[in-house]
């Protein structure tokens, strides 16, 4: 048997997490809110599922009316990533009330305005803004749209109300939830409402009111001189509500249509509702993974903060215990062994191995190969 020499390792092992916790780490989440701007995430290594709740946002109340805007979708998913993977997040806002002649404007991402006048007339409540995630900044338009992994509709707006008669108490219509079509307004010769869109095309705008496209809610009715009420801006989503329609004096305008919502296949274990909240937003859930240095190399193999049994792989591994009563064993390859904080047991395979001791009572045991001990703090064994 060879003679052996201890040597005192110091500060060979550095466990450094890569989020805040270390193995068995709990889960984490990132909440975004609507900013009016993309806002990005980055996965972190080794996560690859990411567990997402996204609401889109509401639809506003038009002037003169009583009647809501529509709320948005709320799509919960698990979504399939790739560490390092870059994430775009875009947070729809809700829609703005209309005023007296004017709309109010749709929300961010694809919400609609209601409809506005020149003189005498009512604006329409805007469209909800959707709320998604996507691969491509929205910088680059089109493209940036065809790449979305999940979209949480908008709801639509709803209309306005008349500036001189009309039905009391007010019957405007009302805007459409997510997917939904908007309600008929009331009175003479009644505005039709705007069509909800579906996965696969936009909503029909009502009367006068513009047809929704990929992405956008259409426009709510209006016109140069009207006594009645604006049609509701259609919501946004995977393609866009249409606008509801305004006609005659004393009637009230039709509401926008809801925008679809969209779930690609990378999201799993999904489903859709309806918000009844108003507060547009994504967030994502999961569960970090431990990372650590073994003499200053990326551990390929990690342990828990329990009792572990490690085994390397035929290649050169770097294995790294953290805490508990670990034991560890090389396989093949030029391997490099650390122990962790508990009184470990750590032993070479058929390479040129490298084993380090820890803070614990720790035996360290060579393999085959010309292996290098090296003890800890802790009062080590060292047999080669």
């Amino acid at each position: 048997m060879r003679s052996l020499k201890l040597t005192i390792l110091t500060a060979t092992l550095c466990l450094a997490p890569a989020v805040a916790g270390t193995a068995g780490a709990k889960a984490e989440t990132a909440a975004f809110g609507s900013t009016g701007a993309d806002q990005s995430f980055a996965v972190p290594a080794g996560v690859t599922s990411l567990h997402v709740v996204a609401v889109g946002g509401r639809g506003a109340i038009g002037a003169g009316q009583s009647v809501p805007g529509g709320f948005g979708a709320i799509a919960t998913a698990d979504l399939t990533v790739t560490p390092g993977e870059l994430l775009y997040i875009v947070v729809g806002g809700n829609g703005a009330s209309g005023v007296n002649l004017v709309g109010g404007a749709g929300g961010f991402n694809g919400g609609a305005t209601g409809g506005s006048f020149t003189s005498n007339g009512k604006g329409g409540g805007g469209g909800g803004g959707a709320s998604d995630i996507r691969t491509v900044p929205s910088s680059l338009g089109a493209a940036s749209l065809v790449s979305r992994l999940l979209v949480a509709a908008g709801g639509g707006g709803s209309g306005g109300g008349p500036t001189t008669g009309g039905p009391n108490p007010p019957r405007g219509g009302a805007g459409g939830n997510a997917g939904g079509s908007g309600g008929d307004g009331t009175g003479g010769n009644n505005p039709v409402g705007g069509s909800g869109a579906t996965p696969t095309g936009p909503g029909a705008g009502g009367g006068n009111g513009s047809a929704g496209t990929f992405g956008l809610g259409g426009m709510g009715g209006g016109g140069t001189s009207d006594l009645g009420g604006g049609g509701g801006g259609g919501g946004g989503g995977a393609y866009g509500g249409g606008g509801g329609g305004s006609t005659l004096t004393g009637t009230y305008g039709g509401g926008g249509g809801g925008g679809s919502s969209f779930l690609r296949a990378r999201a799993s274990s999904a489903s859709l509702g309806i918000d009844s909240v108003g507060v547009p937003a994504v967030t994502f859930t999961y569960t970090p993974v431990p990372t650590a240095t073994c003499s200053g190399k990326n551990a390929t193999i990690i342990g828990t903060a329990g009792a572990d049994s490690l085994s390397g792989t035929p290649g050169a591994d770097v294995i790294a215990g953290l805490g508990g009563k670990d034991t560890i064993k090389g396989l093949g390859g030029k391997d490099v062994i650390c122990g962790g904080s508990g009184n470990d047991k750590l032993k070479g395979g058929g390479g040129n191995d490298k084993l380090l001791g820890q803070k614990g009572k720790d035996t360290l045991k060579g393999g085959p190969g010309k292996d290098k001990l090296k003890g800890g703090p802790g009062k080590d064994k060292q047999i080669q």
